[in-house]
């Protein structure tokens, strides 16, 4: 690896390059640190850049956007650099996914950008060395609905760990009505990592259970009072069937009659329970 001193000006960062702005590794604070260790001990580990032709600058950064920002900060005028011609987008996430210093956004927009260029699933998975869950996952994170992606912008919900936001997106398609009440008080007690979103699945499962079973008893409870109100307006126009042979839970045949009753929207059958014999249903 030969390397030499770059001007700062011939050099470019790649627009394509995977972390985004609002990535921890470039905010203020953690340049201005470095930028101060820069000035100290200069910049030890070389950036990497490969060549480009028809543009202004000669350079654009394949590794080290970090250090070429804090080594304009220190105001150096060159940095320490290596060319590499064969490196591209691909091998700058591999880089930063070994670093972890890509957010799981990041990564879920690599992914996206992989699928727009026509890869599939397991294509995409196998180029990036990753099993097909975590791109699963990825793709989850592009669907965070304004309430998710307004906390994890916030850092309130884990913004490296993409199985996390996976999880809440499926509980917010699967419990929407109840996700927010839930997800807002989760917030208040503090940053929501897995074991959260596990109880909180518990938690709305049972929810969703619970007001589903009350909503069928309220429609069981309507119906018989309509069926009651049909058995009462209705018994001109109702006729008797025959009586049907059932079998009941202890497995003894008892005989149930059943009428025909002619309501507003249409004939349904009413089985009379209390008119059961030989056996109780």
């Amino acid at each position: 690896m030969n390397v030499i001193e770059i001007p700062l000006s011939e050099i470019q960062e790649d627009e394509n390059q995977p972390r985004s702005a609002s990535n921890e590794g470039f905010s203020s604070q953690s340049l201005a640190e470095l930028a101060d260790s820069i000035r100290q001990v200069g910049v030890k580990s070389p950036i990497s850049v490969r060549e480009v032709s028809g543009k202004p600058y000669k350079y654009v950064i394949n590794f080290g956007a970090r250090r070429f920002r804090a080594a304009r900060i220190a105001c150096l005028t060159t940095i320490p650099a290596y060319i590499d011609n064969e490196q591209g987008s691909i091998a700058q996430l591999l880089e930063n996914i070994q670093r972890q210093n890509l957010t799981c956004l990041e990564m879920a927009n690599v992914v996206r950008r992989l699928k727009d260029g026509g890869l599939t699933d397991s294509e995409v998975a196998k180029k990036l060395s990753m099993s097909s869950g975590a791109v699963s996952n990825l793709l989850q994170v592009l669907e965070m609905p304004p309430i998710i992606r307004s906390a994890y912008d916030l850092k309130l919900v884990s913004n490296h760990n993409a199985h996390v936001v996976a999880l809440l997106v499926g509980l917010h398609r699967n419990y929407g009505k109840y996700f927010e009440d839930w997800f807002e008080q989760a917030l208040q007690q503090g940053k929501v990592d897995y074991s959260v979103v596990q109880t909180g699945r518990k938690y709305l499962q049972t929810v969703a259970r619970k007001d589903n079973n009350a909503q069928k008893r309220k429609e069981q409870r309507i119906t018989s009072a309509s069926v009651s109100d049909d058995l009462q307006n209705n018994n001109s126009s109702s006729s008797m069937n025959k009586p049907k042979t059932v079998v009941n839970r202890q497995g003894v045949a008892g005989t149930v009659l059943a009428y025909q009753v002619r309501t507003s929207s249409g004939d349904i059958v009413v089985w009379d329970i209390d008119s059961v014999q030989g056996g109780q249903v």
